[in-house]
């Protein structure tokens, strides 16, 4: 005959609660309350056993949190909702799954929009963006607008190439530009996250990488297409300079600067006297300085007329400069704005209309668009240079080297040397004289 366990009362427990030892309590089948004793202190837990095939020992609570009554309830509802056979089971995967928890929440498996903006800091110390604040302004914004709306939650662990097509799809047709700038910015985002934040595993394919977005979006022969910058026409354009020269300060005289030698922006605003060689009358541009750096440093041959904005520019030069060529009198020891040129163009534009002329506008942009498409500089430097050399049929070859443009990749920088130096050296005289043909009358 089973021996019957007496059903001990709340009474009983309190005794007990002082005699170390394992106390049967009756009520449910194998729930006892434990007493340990530790220096002059007691422990009590209720513990629930099987013996037999499917044995196991679980934790049910502490006495006195738990009554004995309520330990009798919590025991009972364990064996009815699991059974005698598994209980042990669920025990040990409850105990797994907060293993792995505390072991998330002690690894902290970050999100994209946890991790950009130590991704951006960090590329700010290498010193990695061409023009530091504006650059990194510009790429944090179209982050924060394009990225982290749908895609700043995501896990950077588990990330996808189908996650990232997702985000790109909205702007990959109608915004193409901005689609590949972006495109680029995450690549490298998340080779940075796998090499030096150790985020995401190296086994792992970069999401971000073309090859695996290219079959998860629309074939880029069905993006919108880009429209030309506008630019001015080779007969607008010694009048506009004419109207440029006569402007006072520091924009103006970068912007004739950056057109006399067919630069972009960011490589007028950030040149630096360092830079200059006054001796051979030379502008020698690093190669991680130029938009495409795979062409090589880039050497420009200086004019007489951009010589002479380097001359006063130098003889106004002071120490808070920072060694910039155009420094800003807004920002200290700081560059230019990247706006600053342009606003130079608008506000010459501006004054052009107010006389009851039709302004520096690009005419066939703006007879197409139906209003006025004031010329940027970047298009005045390179495309109305480029339309200007070859009205006069000068060589294809220096066109390409005044621009950068890539002209055997097998020799990098190694075809801009000596010949190629003079070549360019006359085209672009011959194009300062151009621009300044209405000073000079």
């Amino acid at each position: 005959m089973p021996k019957v366990i007496k059903l001990l009362t709340n009474r009983d427990i309190k005794q007990l609660s002082t005699v170390p030892g394992r106390h049967a309590v009756g009520g449910v089948k194998g729930l006892t309350l434990d007493v340990r004793k530790y220096d002059d202190a007691f422990s009590c837990s209720w513990i629930l056993r099987r013996q037999g095939k499917n044995s196991f020992t679980v934790t049910i609570g502490s006495y006195p949190a738990l009554s004995v009554d309520e330990a009798r309830q919590k025991a009972t509802e364990l064996l009815v909702q699991h059974g005698d056979s598994n209980l042990a089971q669920v025990k040990r995967e409850e105990r797994r799954k907060q293993r792995e928890i505390q072991a998330a929440i002690k690894r902290h498996d970050p999100t994209i929009e946890e991790l950009i903006s130590k991704w951006l800091d960090w590329k700010e110390l290498r010193g990695e963006w061409k023009d530091s604040l504006q650059a990194r302004y510009k790429a944090q914004q179209r982050i924060q607008r394009h990225i982290l709306p749908n895609g700043g939650k995501l896990l950077v662990s588990q990330t996808t190439a189908e996650d990232i097509a997702e985000l790109f799809k909205p702007i990959w047709l109608e915004l193409p530009a901005t689609a590949d700038i972006l495109l680029n910015l995450m690549k490298n985002f998340f080779v940075w996250a796998t090499t030096v934040e150790k985020a995401r595993s190296s086994n792992l394919v970069n999401p971000a990488e073309w090859q695996y977005l290219k079959p998860l979006l629309p074939s880029k022969k069905l993006r919108r297409k880009e429209e030309h910058y506008p630019f001015l026409e080779k007969d607008q354009l010694p009048a506009f300079f004419a109207a440029l020269h006569k402007r006072e300060g520091v924009s103006p005289r970068c912007t004739e600067f950056a057109i006399l030698t067919c630069v972009r922006s960011s490589n007028a605003r950030l040149a630096r006297w360092e830079q200059i060689d006054f001796d051979k009358r030379l502008w020698i541009i690093d190669e991680e300085e130029m938009k495409v750096s795979a062409n090589g440093q880039h050497i420009v041959p200086l004019s007489d007329q951009a010589m002479r904005i380097l001359e006063k520019q130098h003889e106004l030069r002071n120490v808070d400069d920072a060694g910039f060529v155009f420094p800003s009198s807004r920002r200290f020891r700081a560059p230019l704005g990247n706006t600053a040129l342009n606003t130079v163009i608008k506000d010459l534009h501006n004054i052009e209309v107010l006389a009851g002329r039709e302004g520096w506008i690009d005419r066939r942009q703006s007879e197409k668009k139906g209003k006025p498409m004031i010329a940027v500089q970047h298009a005045i430097s390179r495309a109305t240079f480029e339309s200007w050399a070859h009205s006069i049929h000068a060589p294809e070859r220096p066109i390409q080297l005044i621009l950068h443009h890539d002209i055997d990749p097998r020799l990098g920088s190694a075809y801009d040397r000596e010949e190629s130096i003079e070549d360019k050296r006359k085209l672009l005289q011959k194009w300062a004289d151009f621009c300044f043909s209405e000073i000079y009358e």
